[in-house]
């Protein structure tokens, strides 16, 4: 059985200080950052992808004639939001981008180190008796007890064996 290897690596303390530090300093900077509550989140008026055009063409004809809006309308916060709009999608893809790796990567990760632990349990089944290894046979075998529907507690099916 070859063995799987998805993900080859080392993450130093040094790196991993350096990467926490960056995300900390990446929230400090963006001091406008909000959290809303999951009512706020039901509640708030919601941009929908078709409607972006609309915002930008609404914005052009208010700059463009500006006299119909009343005086207490604030073009100026209206022209801030579309820019902080339209420069967080820039930080929301790259951000998107790297938590997608962040998740295959540790996807695999687990995945290579899971495989590694079947393939030495697999060892360990075929490993000859009296080597001082039973005690650890019996304990890792809880791991691959099985109820059926319906058993009771001692009626258990072993699965995972012969790996």
């Amino acid at each position: 059985m070859a063995s799987q290897n998805l993900v080859s690596g080392v993450l130093t303390d040094e790196t991993l200080n350096t990467a926490l530090a960056g995300i900390q300093s990446l929230t400090d900077s963006m001091t406008f950052l909000i959290s809303l509550s999951p009512d706020e989140r039901r509640r708030i008026t919601k941009l929908k992808g078709g409607h972006v055009d609309f915002v930008r063409e609404m914005r052009d004809v208010c700059k463009q004639n500006p006299g119909f809006l009343p005086r207490q309308f604030d073009l100026e916060e209206f022209d801030r939001d579309v820019a902080l709009a339209n420069q967080l999608d820039q930080v929301e893809t790259a951000l998107s981008t790297l938590a997608r790796q962040m998740e295959d990567t540790l996807m695999a990760v687990r995945s290579d180190m899971y495989s590694s632990a079947l393939e030495a349990y697999g060892y360990l089944q075929v490993a000859r008796d009296g080597d001082g290894l039973d005690g650890h046979r019996r304990e890792l075998r809880q791991y691959f007890r099985r109820r059926r529907s319906g058993a009771n507690e001692d009626d258990v099916a072993l699965v995972g064996e012969g790996v």
